[in-house]
């Protein structure tokens, strides 16, 4: 991976190297610039050197609409959002983009960081319904 920002990113980064989480910087063309262990454990570092991260998680040719990248390189906002991902094995994924204008302005990168929360998105399915319902509904008359 080639260096990306100045040295407050790279020492902010170090530290999700420790995080079970898939983290990675990644610049307005969506290259992955830096990428946590957790992240080439999972695709390796050829794949993270040749591809773009809509490659990698999408399997599309353009970052989908739903990804929180493409909204926070558009607002300059922290976004999230939650979804199934069939081209990971329908694996649920939370994913965050946070813009690092305030860590570094002269870095024109994201931090994308995603977590697989399928077993919690089973496990609440698989939940008995009256427990799903633990605010019962009073009704006031």
């Amino acid at each position: 991976m080639k260096p990306a920002g100045g040295t407050k990113v790279k020492n902010w980064l170090k530290m999700f190297d420790a995080k079970d989480e898939m983290v990675t910087l990644i610049d307005s063309d969506y290259r992955i610039i830096q990428a946590n262990d957790v992240m080439r454990e999972k695709f390796g570092d050829a794949a993270l050197r040749s591809k773009r991260c809509y490659e990698l998680f999408h399997d599309t040719s353009a970052p989908p609409v739903r990804c929180p990248c493409f909204h926070t390189f558009k607002t300059g906002i922290k976004s999230v959002n939650e979804f199934q991902e069939p081209h990971l094995g329908d694996a649920w994924l939370s994913i965050t983009a946070y813009p690092l204008d305030e860590i570094d302005p002269d870095a024109n990168c994201i931090v994308h960081v995603v977590r697989d929360i399928t077993a919690q998105k089973r496990a609440e399915a698989e939940r008995d319904p009256a427990e799903k319902c633990k605010n019962p509904l009073v009704i006031v008359g």
